[in-house]
C-alpha cells in the first residue's frame, strides 16, 4: 500500500488498527480527505499559522506526498482548487496511475474529486449531484449550491473482457456547458450492468453546507445524496453496497448522523432541526408553494444597504416545519441504513481519548474541543484541529438489504489511526499537515450477505 519513498512527516505515528485478525488480497482502501482550497485560506481563519506554512506550494507538496504514500485504491476529496486542477492535481493523480472526475459548483473556486485506481476499478456509472433546487427530497428543494458525486465502480478482475480506458495527461472538460466538471477520461461511457458474481460498489463523495447554524440544510443535502446513491444503485439491480465518504460538516450528535444510520426520529432530533429552520437567516423565507407542492425558499429582495430583507422570523408556520422534518426523515425508510466506518475507534486506539495535558498544549491557541463521550459512539474525537477541533469527516458504509440475499455486503477490515494530538500543535494546517482536516482512511472487503 505505501510507497518506496520516504515516509512523510504526516504520516508518521499513523498506522493501520485491524479490525480484523486477517486481511484478505482481496481488500481494498478507501479514503476522503477535505484538502484545504488555496481560495479558502484567509490569514484570520488561521492565526496561528505563519505566512509560509499557509503557502499553496508548501502545502501542496504536503498534500501530494501523502497522497502519494498511501495510494488508496479509492479517493475522495473535497475542497480542492478547480485553477490548479488542470495543472496540478489532475496531472499527478494521472501519474499515480488514478482515473478520475472533478466537480464543483458554478459559482464556487474549488470541488470535489472521485478518483480510483485504474488498475483496481472499471466505472459503470457516473452521476454529477447538484445540492440545490434541481434536486427534491420529500416535497422540499433544497437552497445551497454545495456539490456530490456518485460513481459505480467493479473490480476490473471481475471482468471477462479486459476493458481499455484512455486517460488524458492533464484534464478534459466533462461538460462543454459546465466550467468545473472535468475527467480523465472524455472517451467513457455508462455500462450500467454488473457482471454475475463480480464485486462492484456505488460511492458518493460529497461537502456539505459549512455554516454551524446549517443542521436543517445539511439534512437536506445528506439525504439528497443518499437518494442520489440510491438511484445509482437501483439502475445497477439495486444489489451493490455503498460507501458514502466526504466533508459532511456534521457532528455524531447531529441528526444527519441520526438518520443516514437509520435511528428513529425522536422529539430531541425534531427541536434540534426546528431551532436551526428558527436560527438560519437563509430559512426564513421558508415556505409551502400550494400550486407546485413545495417547500422552498422564496426569492429575496436587496434592502438599502444592499443585504438582502428578511423576516424576522421563518414564514413557515411551526406545524408545517414539523410536517417537513417528518417527511425528510421518512424519505430512508426504503434504503438500508448505513454505519460509520470510525465507529469503532475507540477501542482500536484508547490513548487517542486522552486528553492532552493543557501545560503541553499552551495558550497559542483557543481550541474548542466538541467530542461528546456520552453520544459518539466511539467515533474519533477529531478529523479537524483548528481552533475547531471535532469530528466532521466520515466514511459510511452499508450493504443491500437483507432480502436481496444475492448481494454482497462490505467488511471494514483496518482503520488508518489519527496522528497523536501533540503532533498536531498548535493547530493545523502546520509544516507536517497540509490541510485542516486530517485524512481518513479504512481497509474494506467485499464478504457475501455480510453487514459492516
Amino acid at each position: 500500500m505505501a510507497s518506496k519513498v520516504p515516509i512523510p512527516l504526516a504520516a508518521m505515528n499513523r498506522r493501520l488498527l485491524a479490525l480484523s485478525p486477517e486481511t484478505r488480497p482481496s481488500a481494498f482502501t478507501i479514503m476522503t480527505w477535505n484538502t484545504l482550497a488555496q481560495v479558502l485560506v484567509k490569514r484570520e481563519l488561521f492565526p496561528y499559522c505563519t505566512k509560509g506554512e499557509l503557502k499553496f506550494k508548501t502545502r501542496l507538496h504536503r498534500l501530494f506526498d501523502e497522497v502519494r504514500h498511501y495510494r488508496p485504491s479509492i479517493l475522495c476529496l473535497q475542497e480542492v482548487d478547480r485553477e490548479n486542477w488542470s495543472t496540478r492535481w489532475g496531472p499527478f493523480l494521472t501519474e499515480l496511475n488514478y482515473q478520475w472526475r472533478y466537480y464543483g459548483a458554478r459559482d464556487k473556486r474549488h470541488g470535489c474529486c472521485v478518483a480510483w485506481r485504474a488498475t483496481d476499478w472499471h466505472c459503470l456509472d457516473y452521476r454529477r449531484v447538484d445540492l440545490d433546487r434541481t434536486q427534491v427530497v420529500a416535497n422540499y428543494e433544497p437552497a445551497e449550491a454545495n456539490v456530490a458525486q456518485v460513481v459505480a465502480l467493479v473490480r476490473r478482475t471481475d471482468l471477462s473482457t479486459p476493458l481499455v480506458t484512455t486517460t488524458t495527461p492533464g484534464a478534459e472538460p466533462e461538460d462543454p456547458d459546465h466550467p468545473n466538471a472535468f475527467t480523465s477520461d472524455v472517451a467513457w461511457r455508462p455500462d450500467r450492468s454488473v457482471p454475475v458474481g463480480a464485486r462492484a460498489l456505488v460511492v458518493s463523495n460529497c461537502h456539505l453546507y459549512w455554516h454551524p447554524q446549517g443542521v436543517f440544510t445539511r439534512l437536506v443535502q445528506g439525504l439528497a445524496v443518499r437518494q442520489a446513491v440510491a438511484e445509482v444503485n437501483a439502475a445497477l439491480g439495486d444489489r451493490l453496497p455503498v460507501v458514502m465518504a466526504g466533508d459532511f460538516n456534521t457532528l455524531p450528535d447531529d441528526p444527519l448522523y441520526a438518520v443516514l444510520h437509520g435511528h428513529p426520529l425522536t422529539p430531541e432530533i425534531t427541536a434540534t432541526l426546528l431551532t436551526s429552520i428558527a436560527q438560519d437567516p437563509r430559512l426564513r423565507t421558508l415556505q409551502f408553494d400550494p400550486e407546485r407542492q413545495r417547500y422552498l425558499c422564496f426569492p429575496t429582495t436587496p434592502g438599502p444597504d444592499g443585504q438582502p430583507e428578511l423576516p424576522a422570523a421563518p414564514l413557515l408556520p411551526v406545524d408545517r416545519q414539523r410536517d417537513l422534518v417528518a417527511a425528510l426523515w421518512a424519505t430512508t425508510a426504503c434504503t438500508p441504513p448505513v454505519t460509520s466506518a470510525y465507529r469503532h475507534y475507540r477501542r482500536l486506539d484508547p490513548a487517542h481519548y486522552v486528553p492532552l495535558d493543557p501545560a503541553e498544549r499552551g495558550e497559542a491557541v483557543d481550541i474548542q474541543y466538541f467530542y461528546n463521550e456520552g453520544t459518539w459512539s466511539g467515533e474519533p474525537r477529531f478529523s479537524v484541529y483548528t481552533e475547531f477541533c471535532g469530528l466532521l469527516d466520515y466514511l459510511f458504509v452499508g450493504s443491500p438489504a437483507p432480502v436481496r440475499d444475492q448481494g454482497s455486503g462490505l467488511r471494514v477490515q483496518a482503520l488508518l489511526s489519527l496522528p497523536p494530538e501533540s503532533r498536531l500543535l498548535p493547530a493545523i494546517p502546520n509544516l507536517i499537515f497540509g490541510s485542516d482536516h486530517l485524512s481518513l482512511m479504512a481497509v474494506l472487503d467485499f464478504d457475501s450477505n455480510l453487514a459492516p
